[in-house]
C-alpha cells in the first residue's frame, strides 16, 4: 500500500493550499547549541553513540552506477562529509523544525558523477524492498517532492529525525510522511539511508569545529 501511495504522489505532484506547520517556528541547534544556519556546512552524525554508526556520506550506488546513495559510516569516530540545508518556501536566517528543506553535500572534491549531490528518495527498490535516498535530486523547487525534507526533534536532548514530509501537499502530509532510518544490505554492506517508519536519531556538528564538543545517546 505505501509502495502504491508514495509512488502516486511523487509522479502526480497533487498539489493544495499550504498549511502552516505547528513546529515552524522552533529553531534547530546543533551539538553546542547553536541555532542552525542556512548554507553553513555540517555534519549530521548518529545521535547513538557506540554501535550507532558515524556521519553521513556519498555513498557507492547501487550496481556501482550514479548517482551516489546516502550512506553512514560504520565508524562512529568518522563524521562524513558535509551538508547545507536550505529553506524551499520561507526565508530567514535559521533552519526550523517542520520546514521543507532541502539537503545537500558538500563534498571536498569533485565526484565522479555528474548528478547533483542534492538529497532526495529514489523510486522504490524492488532488489532490496526499500525506498533509498539518493542523490541527484532538485534544489529551491517546491514542486520536486521527493527532494523536500523536514528535521523533527527527537528524545533525548538535542538529537533529531529527518523525515519525507512536504508541507506544500496537504495529500503528502496525510499519506507521504516518513521518518528516515537505516538500511544495511548483504551485497556492498554500506549502511544506506531509507523511508522507515521508525527514524534514526542524528545530532548536527558545525563543519569549522575542530573537536565534539557534546554527544548525545538516546
Amino acid at each position: 500500500m505505501m509502495k502504491t501511495t508514495l509512488a502516486m504522489l511523487l509522479i502526480l505532484f497533487v498539489f493544495s493550499s499550504k498549511s502552516s506547520a505547528t513546529d515552524e517556528s522552533v529553531p534547530v541547534y546543533d551539538v553546542n547549541g547553536d541555532e542552525l544556519r542556512p548554507g553553513v556546512q555540517y555534519y549530521v552524525v548518529s545521535a547513538i553513540w557506540g554501535a550507532g554508526g558515524g556521519g553521513l556520506y556519498l555513498g557507492e550506488g547501487r550496481n556501482k552506477t550514479c548517482p551516489y546513495d546516502v550512506a553512514q559510516e560504520r565508524s562512529d569516530l568518522l563524521r562524513g562529509i558535509p551538508v547545507t540545508f536550505s529553506s524551499v518556501d520561507t526565508e530567514g536566517g535559521v533552519i526550523h523544525e517542520s520546514i521543507d528543506l532541502n539537503i545537500k553535500f558538500i563534498p571536498p572534491q569533485p565526484t565522479a558523477c555528474s548528478q547533483s549531490t542534492v538529497w532526495k528518495v529514489d523510486c522504490y527498490d524492488e532488489s532490496v524492498g526499500e525506498w533509498l535516498v539518493t542523490t541527484g535530486g532538485s534544489e529551491g523547487d517546491p514542486q520536486a517532492l521527493s527532494s523536500l525534507f523536514r528535521i523533527t526533534a527527537a528524545p533525548g536532548g538535542i538529537s533529531y529525525k529527518l523525515a519525507l514530509c512536504p508541507s506544500v501537499c496537504e495529500s503528502c502530509k496525510k499519506y507521504l510522511c516518513s521518518e528516515i532510518g537505516r538500511y544495511s544490505s548483504g551485497f556492498d554492506s554500506l549502511i544506506r539511508l531509507v523511508l522507515s517508519d521508525d527514524g534514526w536519531p542524528f545530532v548536527f556538528i558545525k563543519a569549522s569545529d575542530e573537536v565534539l564538543k557534546q554527544v548525545v545517546n538516546v
